[in-house]
């Protein structure tokens, strides 16, 4: 089998109304996705999720895939990871998103070509993955209140799991929220507090000295993106709330630090920021060996999910039940979260590859130009 060909698909949807977090509004009021198609010469189709950022960079590396064959997957990883030693300079961030689009693609092929769903091709450890509703966002005119209903109709759901923003206000606001959220939830739900990298080290351990008594399941990105291990190994020697982050990281060598420095507690690792399934399942092997657990950043969870079901140390997974907050989810998939998940539990799906299927109703309706 070859590689014939490479497509790309970029969608973006607007956000009816602006969703923040910690340092801002999401994605300057909208969310975008693209997807890659790799053909081969036998006529299975592979298809990955990726960054739209990349799209152009993927595009130019489609000359680096062409003639290869899909199972020397590793081989075709480095070629794409050794791209800019050619002399030419591509963004560390875009570089390894443009790799993770192509790579998720080509491991979709060898699972259709195979005709086995992925997560049993890595490894096959569960085919069930508890899941957690992420929301929570700051918006105009949006109290404690609010947010606490939002949280309990997705207890009513069926999640047992809820994460929320913290970091745009003062930490004794933040609290306030958390604790509304508590006692609209009750003791048997967890909650995850994202601090999206809002704070400096003294006020992220000032919110969770006083977030601790609500039993916080993990606390997310609390420091700046400039002082993130040193930092955040500070938040976490201050406080009993376990400490997650690493979504940011865009490879193994940079997880490697957050390991060595002993400076979380859950790994966030997310496929497509980090170079795909093949550096992923490396990074979760890696995190294993310092038993820490792996929960996946982000929500579009084809990869995410045969990753995080292949490996024993995989813990849940992120999902946006909200359609406003994520529609192309809802439309551009044909197995939405409706169908894919219930009682809070995802079940992997049987389908060869990673199973995507996609809807072409919703995949005109949000088509950019690329």
């Amino acid at each position: 089998m070859k590689i014939t060909g490479l497509e790309t698909i970029s969608l973006s949807a607007p956000l009816k109304n602006p969703f923040l977090s910690g340092k801002g509004t999401l994605g300057s009021g909208n969310v975008g996705l693209a997807f890659v198609q790799i053909h081969t010469d036998e006529d299975v189709v592979g298809i990955g999720e990726a960054s739209l950022v990349a799209v152009r960079l993927i595009r130019e590396f489609e000359k680096l895939v062409v003639g290869e064959d899909p199972f020397a997957v590793e081989r075709i990883w480095e070629k794409l990871f050794r791209a800019r030693e050619n002399g030419k300079f591509y963004p560390s961030e875009i570089l390894m998103r443009a790799v993770a689009g192509i790579d998720t693609a080509i491991w979709d092929v060898i699972g259709k070509a195979l005709n086995k769903p992925l997560y049993r091709l890595l490894g096959g450890y569960r085919n069930k993955v508890p899941c957690y509703a992420s929301g929570g966002y700051y918006r105009a005119g949006y109290t404690k209140e609010d947010l606490a209903k939002e949280a309990a109709g997705y207890v009513e759901m069926g999640y047992k799991a809820f994460k929320m923003k913290v970091g745009l206000l003062d930490p004794e606001k933040d609290v306030e929220r958390v604790k509304a959220v508590r006692n609209a939830v009750g003791d048997d739900v967890d909650i995850m507090c994202d601090g999206s990298t809002s704070w400096d080290p003294a006020t992220a351990i000032r919110f969770a000295k006083m977030a601790e008594k609500y039993n916080i399941r993990w606390y997310e990105e609390p420091v700046q993106w400039y002082d993130q291990v040193e930092g955040t190994r500070m938040v976490k020697e201050a406080t009993s709330i376990p400490i997650a982050s690493g979504q940011g990281e865009i490879t193994k060598f940079g997880c490697r630090r957050w390991l060595e420095g002993r400076a979380l507690d859950i790994m966030q690792a997310d496929s497509r920021n980090c170079g795909g399934i093949t550096e992923l399942r490396k990074i979760a092997a890696m995190a294993e060996a310092y038993n820490i657990p792996i929960a996946p950043h982000h929500c579009y969870v084809h990869s995410n999910m045969h990753l995080t079901a292949s490996a024993p140390n995989g813990l849940i997974l992120e999902i946006f039940p909200n359609p406003e907050r994520n529609p192309l989810w809802f439309e551009v998939y044909m197995d939405d979260p409706e169908n894919m998940i219930k009682g809070g539990v995802l079940t992997v799906p049987e389908k060869p590859g990673l199973g995507i299927e996609l809807n072409e109703k919703g995949i005109e309706k949000y088509r950019v130009k690329e």
